[in-house]
């Protein structure tokens, strides 16, 4: 939790650093020289863009876009970034690996098992017929007639 929440205030500042620096670059310059006789902070806002100033108009429209593109660009990979280390933790990857790992182990396994008993059959390291006279074939050592 901790590390998705300095990530969110890394994403946080880095929005809020990339839209001061634009603004301050493209926005003020416009405010100032928009024609109106606003003093203050208001000489540096629409406040002092004449209202049949078309072109003024639309800079800041344009700048909202771009700034709103910008921002889901960056929560898009912040929550591609989420989705990914939740993926690997959850197993995602992992699991689908450890599956294709126990799966070769099984077939292999198989593969050792089919092959270890038929050299034992053939050298003749099966289970033993009988133990001292007592079959081991039958039920327990009985005769057929016992039972």
């Amino acid at each position: 939790d901790a590390y998705f929440y300095l990530r969110y205030i890394r994403m946080c500042l880095k929005i809020t650093s990339v839209s001061s620096f634009w603004a301050i670059i493209i926005l003020c310059p416009v405010y100032a020289t928009g024609g109106g006789n606003e003093s203050g902070f208001y000489h540096f806002s629409m406040a002092n863009v004449l209202q049949n100033d078309k072109g003024r108009v639309w800079v800041p429209t344009i700048f909202c876009w771009l700034f709103t593109m910008y921002c889901c660009f960056c929560v898009r990979a912040e929550m591609m970034h989420y989705v990914e280390l939740r993926m690997e933790f959850l197993g995602g990857e992992e699991e689908e690996r450890i599956l294709h790992k126990r799966k070769k182990e099984s077939k292999m396994k198989a593969g050792v098992s089919a092959s270890s008993d038929s050299i034992q059959k053939r050298k003749g390291y099966g289970a033993p017929k009988e133990i001292h006279g007592i079959s081991t074939t039958g039920r327990a050592g009985l005769s057929e007639g016992q039972g």
